[in-house]
């Protein structure tokens, strides 16, 4: 099952789309699409958590180049600071869901 988040555009950045793929406890992918660019990863040791739980509360030096793999071998460092600007506004909007749940 996909489930979607789609978070409205944000100061510096476009709307921001995101599929998160959960296979089985702690095995999951996200794919995050962002001004007609995509990135994904998937991640098979999350310790019995969803993806949408590991994501919101990994660092975001962890996920940046996970996410950015292919940039990131380029050493685009312009680039990483963007895609890093983009998982802080996903975890956010994980984490306000999260306490919204709560309430």
């Amino acid at each position: 099952m996909v489930d979607v988040l789609e978070i409205p555009a944000q100061p510096g950045l476009d709307p921001i789309t995101v599929y998160w793929h959960n296979y089985e406890h702690g095995k999951g992918m996200v794919t995050v699409v962002c001004y007609g660019s995509a990135w994904n990863c998937y991640f098979g040791g999350m310790s019995g958590r969803t993806i949408q739980e590991f994501f919101a509360y990994a660092d975001t030096s962890y996920l940046t180049p996970k996410l950015n793999c292919a940039q990131f071998l380029k050493k685009n460092r312009g680039h990483d600071r963007y895609v890093a600007q983009i998982i802080d506004v996903v975890k956010a909007a994980l984490k306000l869901a999260e306490e919204g749940a709560r309430l």
